[in-house]
Protein backbone atom coordinates (compact mmCIF):
# COMPACT_ATOMS: atom_id res chain seq x y z
CA UNK A 1 0.00 0.00 0.00
CA UNK A 2 2.69 1.79 0.73
CA UNK A 3 3.78 2.24 -2.96
CA UNK A 4 0.08 3.22 -3.87
CA UNK A 5 -1.31 6.74 -5.61
CA UNK A 6 -3.64 7.11 -2.02
CA UNK A 7 -0.68 6.73 -0.08
CA UNK A 8 1.60 9.48 -1.67
CA UNK A 9 -1.24 12.10 -2.23
CA UNK A 10 -1.86 11.71 1.55
CA UNK A 11 1.79 11.97 2.73
CA UNK A 12 2.07 15.38 1.27
CA UNK A 13 -1.35 16.53 2.68
CA UNK A 14 -0.82 19.37 5.53
CA UNK A 15 -2.11 19.13 8.73
CA UNK A 16 -4.55 21.85 8.04
CA UNK A 17 -5.61 20.08 5.01
CA UNK A 18 -6.02 16.72 6.87
CA UNK A 19 -8.38 18.36 9.39
CA UNK A 20 -10.58 19.86 6.83
CA UNK A 21 -10.39 16.58 5.07
CA UNK A 22 -11.91 15.17 7.88
CA UNK A 23 -14.77 17.13 7.81
CA UNK A 24 -14.78 16.14 4.25
CA UNK A 25 -14.59 12.85 4.46
CA UNK A 26 -17.58 12.76 6.66
CA UNK A 27 -19.74 14.92 4.90
CA UNK A 28 -23.10 12.74 3.37
CA UNK A 29 -22.70 15.48 0.22
CA UNK A 30 -19.18 14.29 -0.84
CA UNK A 31 -19.00 10.36 0.74
CA UNK A 32 -21.63 7.64 1.71
CA UNK A 33 -19.29 5.13 2.38
CA UNK A 34 -18.44 4.08 5.71
CA UNK A 35 -15.25 2.20 4.93
CA UNK A 36 -14.10 5.23 2.84
CA UNK A 37 -14.08 6.87 6.68
CA UNK A 38 -12.57 4.15 8.52
CA UNK A 39 -9.59 4.04 6.30
CA UNK A 40 -8.86 8.19 6.46
CA UNK A 41 -9.24 7.14 10.50
CA UNK A 42 -6.82 4.59 9.65
CA UNK A 43 -4.46 6.60 7.64
CA UNK A 44 -4.50 9.54 10.09
CA UNK A 45 -3.84 7.83 12.97
CA UNK A 46 -0.60 6.00 10.72
CA UNK A 47 0.78 8.18 8.79
CA UNK A 48 3.59 9.35 10.89
CA UNK A 49 4.30 5.49 12.25
CA UNK A 50 7.61 3.79 11.09
CA UNK A 51 5.88 0.58 12.38
CA UNK A 52 6.89 -2.27 9.64
CA UNK A 53 4.00 -3.93 7.94
CA UNK A 54 1.66 -0.94 9.63
CA UNK A 55 0.13 -0.25 5.82
CA UNK A 56 0.30 -3.89 4.49
CA UNK A 57 -3.38 -4.25 2.66
CA UNK A 58 -3.83 -7.30 4.95
CA UNK A 59 -3.14 -5.52 8.37
CA UNK A 60 -5.42 -2.26 6.71
CA UNK A 61 -8.45 -4.62 5.77
CA UNK A 62 -8.05 -6.67 8.96
CA UNK A 63 -8.53 -3.41 10.75
CA UNK A 64 -11.34 -2.06 8.72
CA UNK A 65 -13.21 -5.24 8.36
CA UNK A 66 -12.34 -7.13 11.73
CA UNK A 67 -14.86 -10.08 10.87
CA UNK A 68 -14.29 -10.64 7.81
CA UNK A 69 -11.71 -12.47 5.13
CA UNK A 70 -9.03 -10.94 3.19
CA UNK A 71 -10.67 -9.84 -0.39
CA UNK A 72 -8.53 -7.89 -2.53
CA UNK A 73 -11.02 -6.30 -4.63
CA UNK A 74 -12.63 -4.97 -1.36
CA UNK A 75 -9.34 -3.28 -0.03
CA UNK A 76 -8.90 -1.58 -3.94
CA UNK A 77 -12.48 -0.21 -4.09
CA UNK A 78 -11.97 1.42 -0.53
CA UNK A 79 -8.73 2.64 -1.07
CA UNK A 80 -10.29 4.36 -4.83
CA UNK A 81 -13.10 5.76 -3.09
CA UNK A 82 -11.02 7.14 -0.51
CA UNK A 83 -8.29 8.36 -3.04
CA UNK A 84 -11.25 10.04 -5.47
CA UNK A 85 -12.54 11.68 -2.61
CA UNK A 86 -8.80 13.35 -1.69
CA UNK A 87 -8.78 14.43 -5.27
CA UNK A 88 -12.34 16.20 -5.19
CA UNK A 89 -11.16 17.97 -1.90
CA UNK A 90 -7.77 19.43 -3.10
CA UNK A 91 -10.00 20.12 -6.22
CA UNK A 92 -12.69 22.10 -4.88
CA UNK A 93 -10.13 23.70 -2.04
CA UNK A 94 -8.20 24.75 -5.35
CA UNK A 95 -11.66 26.49 -7.23
CA UNK A 96 -12.60 28.13 -3.83
CA UNK A 97 -8.71 30.00 -3.29
CA UNK A 98 -10.06 31.65 -6.55
CA UNK A 99 -12.56 34.39 -6.09
CA UNK A 100 -13.09 35.61 -9.54
CA UNK A 101 -13.83 31.99 -10.63
CA UNK A 102 -15.75 31.54 -8.09
CA UNK A 103 -17.79 34.46 -8.44
CA UNK A 104 -18.01 33.77 -12.59
CA UNK A 105 -19.38 30.35 -11.99
CA UNK A 106 -22.18 31.98 -9.99
CA UNK A 107 -23.05 34.59 -12.58
CA UNK A 108 -23.23 31.77 -15.05
CA UNK A 109 -25.31 29.58 -12.91
CA UNK A 110 -27.77 32.79 -12.10
CA UNK A 111 -27.81 33.62 -15.95
CA UNK A 112 -28.99 29.47 -16.85
CA UNK A 113 -31.39 29.73 -14.66
CA UNK A 114 -32.87 32.65 -15.35
CA UNK A 115 -32.87 34.59 -12.15
CA UNK A 116 -32.31 38.12 -13.43
CA UNK A 117 -31.93 40.16 -10.40
CA UNK A 118 -29.31 37.24 -9.15
CA UNK A 119 -27.76 37.43 -11.76
CA UNK A 120 -27.69 41.16 -12.14
CA UNK A 121 -26.14 41.84 -8.51
CA UNK A 122 -23.56 38.69 -8.76
CA UNK A 123 -22.13 40.06 -11.68
CA UNK A 124 -21.41 43.83 -10.53
CA UNK A 125 -19.71 41.45 -7.60
CA UNK A 126 -17.22 40.16 -10.13
CA UNK A 127 -16.77 42.94 -11.60
CA UNK A 128 -15.68 45.01 -8.93
CA UNK A 129 -13.54 42.12 -7.80
CA UNK A 130 -11.99 41.94 -11.11
CA UNK A 131 -11.31 46.21 -11.29
CA UNK A 132 -9.83 45.72 -7.70
CA UNK A 133 -7.38 43.19 -9.16
CA UNK A 134 -4.08 44.92 -9.17
CA UNK A 135 -3.07 42.79 -12.13
CA UNK A 136 -3.67 43.64 -15.48
CA UNK A 137 -2.20 40.48 -17.39
CA UNK A 138 -3.67 37.70 -19.48
CA UNK A 139 -6.13 35.87 -17.22
CA UNK A 140 -7.00 39.56 -15.76
CA UNK A 141 -8.14 40.17 -19.91
CA UNK A 142 -9.57 36.72 -20.06
CA UNK A 143 -11.74 37.07 -17.45
CA UNK A 144 -12.88 40.45 -18.03
CA UNK A 145 -13.86 38.84 -21.36
CA UNK A 146 -15.55 36.24 -19.76
CA UNK A 147 -17.69 38.62 -17.26
CA UNK A 148 -18.97 40.63 -20.59
CA UNK A 149 -19.70 37.35 -22.76
CA UNK A 150 -22.14 36.29 -19.66
CA UNK A 151 -23.19 39.91 -19.64
CA UNK A 152 -23.99 39.40 -23.44
CA UNK A 153 -25.57 36.41 -23.27
CA UNK A 154 -27.91 37.23 -20.41
CA UNK A 155 -29.09 40.00 -22.91
CA UNK A 156 -29.71 37.96 -25.53
CA UNK A 157 -31.74 35.82 -23.32
CA UNK A 158 -33.63 38.18 -22.19
CA UNK A 159 -34.38 39.82 -25.60
CA UNK A 160 -35.75 35.89 -26.57
CA UNK A 161 -37.77 35.98 -23.58
CA UNK A 162 -39.78 38.17 -24.96
CA UNK A 163 -42.05 37.78 -22.24
CA UNK A 164 -42.09 39.24 -18.53
CA UNK A 165 -41.87 35.69 -17.10
CA UNK A 166 -38.16 34.76 -17.55
CA UNK A 167 -38.03 31.86 -15.76
CA UNK A 168 -41.32 30.23 -17.05
CA UNK A 169 -40.32 30.77 -20.97
CA UNK A 170 -36.58 29.25 -20.30
CA UNK A 171 -38.46 26.09 -19.66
Amino acid sequence: MEHSRLFKIFRVLSKQEIRLLHKFVRSPFHNQRTDVIQLFDYFRQHIDTITPNVFDKEVVFSALFPNESYVEKKIRYTMSFLYQTIKDFLAIRAFQQKKIATQMETVRTFRRKGVPSLFQQEWKVTQQLLTKSPQRNQQFYYQSFELENEQYLFSTMILNWGASDPIHAMN
